[in-house]
């Protein structure tokens, strides 16, 4: 079982990279790094859970049964136009009035049959069902690119049957779609992959959460290029969440060793790295690996880039956004009084092939938040990759951080590579609904370390406006001499000799 899992793992990984992988030696693997779910992409059921097994949810779009915890529109915008376009349930696929089939650890084993269902507010469950896929509400004609969205909702479920949740996955992939009439092992048509949007510029998504309200708080990162996030209160129990950025490029780095040398590193790096089993030919890592279990991926990313291949494989489209959940790595990216709030807290994202998915941490030296990335130098082609980092912080927050006044204040961010060398830029940031945005790009990739500070801007220079001195009234007389008569005006005016003020 376990060789059949290896066979399967480097072909799907063949297929994701595109660039066949060669067959390595006996005694040598391959190594990729970056993101694990490129080119696997199928429609999936929801799992409302069971004890002790975890419940698994994708959100589905809002309806006159569904009326929250739920996708209420997705819309995109095409390159040089800031007109949305709606996006739409393709009609053509729907759940399978007999159910699809729950795999257990083998492909042949069945543990039950999915079911579309409602929602069950007392147990804290929202109503589930299928991936849902979307197409273009306004294409002319069907171009046969269609937009799967995944709002999936990860938890357990205690004795008592109540969900408690504490992962939300936000996924969108271009697809195609082969033939709507064949249904596959999951009981859904087979997608096929798209390796680039086309021409999407940005996504906006907005949710609906009440059950799942708590899945919209802490800390989010992903493949968002500047992500925008409003949240907004609809009662007291009920928020609508608005994400808007653009997909981006993310990069996977491939490269080969031995088993030997890769011994060598593990003595070296301890349990960053994970064990490779002797007969496996392919070694995947995440591009957030190593985050659960509190290493990091930077740690893993130091010991192995020097034997990736200065060329990425081929690059991908990606928008995808995640929670980070884990409460006990949370508290150490907070200065003191600073900690995770009950509402949204900020989110980071990146083009690098591996980063760590938390927080920034804290330098209180110097009152600034730094993050390591991760990359190839160049992508497929052999042109250099332009990195980019992107950081939204609540207002909450980053007062708690920088202080309590941040008006006029700046962005510094210094970006020091791996000699030690530092690019230092200024900039304005950028604050909207309650949230400070930066976004870094321009940089090209080793290993990145990015410190950003907030510093107060230079206070304006006031030039006083001089006090008017004091004019004395003036004053006119009339002066007659027989009849003779003169005006005299004056601030003491005083008739000539021989006349007198009538």
């Amino acid at each position: 079982m376990r060789n059949r899992r290896n066979l399967l793992l480097a072909i799907t990984l063949a297929l994701v990279l595109s660039a066949p992988i060669s067959a390595p030696a006996a005694d040598t693997f391959t190594l990729v790094l970056g993101d694990s779910t490129v080119g696997v992409t199928r429609i999936n059921a929801s799992f409302k859970g069971a004890v002790g097994y975890s419940a698994d949810i994708y959100l589905q779009p809002c309806s006159a049964s569904i009326k929250s915890d739920c996708l209420q529109s997705v819309s995109y915008q095409r390159p040089n136009d800031s007109q949305w376009i709606t996006l739409i349930p393709d009609e053509k696929i729907s759940f399978p009035a007999a159910g699809v089939p729950r795999f257990g650890n083998s492909p042949d084993i069945i543990l039950e049959t999915l079911t579309a269902y409602a929602a069950d507010a007392q147990n804290n469950i929202p109503a589930g069902g299928m991936t849902p896929l979307y197409k273009d509400s306004k294409a002319v004609s069907d171009d046969g690119i269609r937009y799967l969205v995944e709002t999936r909702a990860l938890g357990s479920v205690n004795a008592q049957g109540r969900a408690t949740w504490n992962d939300l996955r936000l996924d969108i992939k271009a697809v195609s779609v082969d033939d709507y009439t064949k249904l596959n092992q999951f009981g859904f048509p087979t997608l096929q992959s798209l390796r680039t949007f086309q021409n999407v510029a940005e996504f906006k998504i907005e949710l609906k959460s009440k059950v799942t309200r708590s899945l919209f708080a802490g800390w989010f990162y992903g493949r968002i290029l500047k992500p925008s996030i409003k949240y907004m209160s609809i009662g007291e129990d009920e928020s609508i969440v608005q994400i808007t950025g653009s997909p981006i490029a993310t990069y996977v780095a491939q490269g080969e060793t031995t088993f030997s040398q890769y011994s060598s590193l593990q003595a070296v790096a301890g349990s960053v790295l994970p064990n490779v089993p002797p007969a496996a030919s392919v070694q995947f890592l995440g591009a957030t690996y190593g985050f659960s279990n509190g290493q990091g991926a930077m740690k893993a990313w130091r010991q192995l880039s020097p034997l990736m291949r200065e060329r990425a494989a081929p690059s991908t489209s990606a928008f995808h956004l995640r929670t980070s959940k884990n409460t006990a790595l949370l508290t150490d990216f907070y200065p003191p009084g600073c900690q995770a709030t009950q509402s949204m807290d900020g989110v980071v994202s990146t083009n690098a092939t591996m980063y760590n998915p938390s927080p920034p941490s804290y330098d209180a030296s110097d009152g600034s938040l730094n993050f390591e990335v991760g990359s190839p130098h160049l992508d497929s082609t052999g042109n250099v990759i332009q990195g980019f980092y992107s950081m939204v912080v609540s207002a909450k927050i980053a007062k708690c951080i920088w202080g309590s006044d941040l008006t006029n204040s700046k962005a510094t961010v210094s970006i020091v590579n791996d000699s030690g060398t530092a690019q230092v830029s200024t900039s304005a940031l950028k604050f909207a609904d309650d949230f400070y945005y930066f976004h870094i790009s321009g940089f090209t990739y080793s290993t990145k370390k990015i410190s950003i500070r907030l510093t107060a801007a230079p206070a304006p220079v006031v030039v006083p406006t001089p006090t008017p001195l004091a004019v004395a009234p003036i004053k006119r007389i009339t002066c007659v001499k027989g009849n003779l008569k003169k005006y005299v005006s004056g601030v003491k005016p005083v008739c000539p000799k021989g006349y007198k003020v009538k």
